[in-house]
């Protein structure tokens, strides 16, 4: 968990007492209306008919804003991303571990089921997942989902660079690397 810094916890309880947005840590955006999924929380996709999108000149029209209530992170939903992809559209992998050893992957995600259970007392696994992926993986997905990838790898400083060797020493396995995967249809 990242540290807040006093500016950003000032900004936060200025929100909650004067009832006016001075910090939005988090923005969640629709960027259309094309959900598949009927979430029982969520009433997006009874607005499908309209076939609505943020196109990029409107989010560009708001950066000023997202800066000035010191936006951190930003979320986008709405349904399904492979079953939504328009032709020549482009989907984001982001937060996804990749091992270049799949037993890697594999007892990281014993480790973190084991966990689970050790906190909730039930299965993480209700849902199938992938929970990894491996340079091996990514053509085998191109193949089935039609899609062609370019993979990003973020440059790590050398405090990071360390923390992830460390943690790999540590769980005695290969540490996860996190790359930006882009996909997009021909």
């Amino acid at each position: 968990m990242s540290s807040v810094s006093t500016l950003e916890t000032l900004r936060r309880q200025a929100t909650r007492t004067t009832h006016r947005l001075h910090s939005l840590p988090m923005l969640v955006l629709m960027p259309h209306s094309r959900c598949n999924c009927r979430c029982v929380m969520c009433d997006i996709w009874q607005a499908n008919a309209n076939k609505q999108e943020l196109s990029r000149e409107d989010i560009e029209q708001q950066m000023g804003s997202l800066r000035s209530l010191h936006v951190q992170r930003v979320v986008l939903s709405g349904g399904e991303a492979l079953r939504v992809l328009r032709p020549q559209g482009t989907l984001v992998i982001l937060d996804t571990p990749m091992y270049t050893d799949p037993t890697s992957g594999a007892r990281m995600v014993q480790e973190r089921q084991s966990r689970f259970m050790a906190t909730y007392g039930f299965a993480s696994d209700a849902l199938p997942s992938e929970h990894f992926l491996t340079p091996a993986r990514l053509p085998e997905l191109s193949r089935e989902l039609n899609l062609s990838w370019q993979t990003y790898y973020p440059v790590l400083d050398w405090r990071s660079a360390f923390g992830r060797t460390l943690g790999g020493i540590r769980a005695r396995r290969e540490p996860a690397r996190f790359p930006v995967i882009l996909g997009t249809r021909p």
